[in-house]
């Protein structure tokens, strides 16, 4: 599997059910019968997410909404999106973001 980098452009699976509870997301995969939750950031990546982006681009409206630097914010968002990546959550497309 082709790891993520701050160029890919990724966006949420269509099928991926999810639920709100109480300002955190709990995601259902359907094809393997998993539960996953998310905390407040995750759960913003995760809406952020809705539509395609680069990581690049994800990682700039982070930074405006949370106090972190740069190199940290990449590097949390890339384990994290690598993550989702490996459990098929997530997609990358072949083409850059708008």
């Amino acid at each position: 599997m082709k790891p993520i980098t701050v160029e890919s452009t990724v966006s949420q699976r269509d099928d991926i059910l999810t639920a709100d509870m109480n300002g955190e997301t709990v995601m259902m995969s359907i094809e393997k019968g998993n539960y996953y939750g998310m905390e407040k950031i995750a759960t913003d990546i995760w809406n952020e997410l809705k539509e395609p982006k680069t990581v690049s681009q994800l990682c700039e409206t982070l930074q405006a909404r949370y106090d972190v630097d740069s190199r940290q914010c990449h590097d949390d968002v890339l384990a994290y999106l690598n993550d989702l990546h490996e459990e098929e959550l997530i997609k990358i497309h072949d083409r850059p973001a708008d």
